[in-house]
């Protein structure tokens, strides 16, 4: 469960405060510990999506989705990246099926 995703949210919650948010772990850190604001139909769909998933009821995907909605609601901006090493790995792969693919 708490392997770290291919993607990065960084958050951006107060003037100079970032927080990356790259597994599940992050996640519900910052959704339990360091929310601005602990009410709102979002809030409350993400810390029970977040509930479901630690027992595996939900996917990653859904997971995410509801704390989007949830960063949406309470107005904290945030923005996604690749995770570099896997956007790495991935590259290497794909590099090395070409070669493969192509007699290499």
């Amino acid at each position: 469960m708490d392997k770290d995703w291919n993607l990065i949210i960084l958050i951006k919650p107060e003037k100079g405060k970032v927080h990356k948010i790259a597994s599940w772990a992050d996640l519900s850190e910052f959704l339990l510990c360091h929310w601005p604001m602990k009410h709102g139909s979002a809030y409350t769909a993400a810390v029970c999506n977040l509930a479901q998933s630690y027992y595996n009821n939900i996917d990653t995907e859904n997971l995410i989705k509801a704390f989007l909605s949830a960063l949406d609601e309470a107005g904290i901006p945030y923005r996604f990246e690749v995770a570099i090493d896997r956007a790495n790995a991935l590259a290497a792969g794909i590099s090395a099926a070409s070669e493969m693919a192509n007699g290499g």
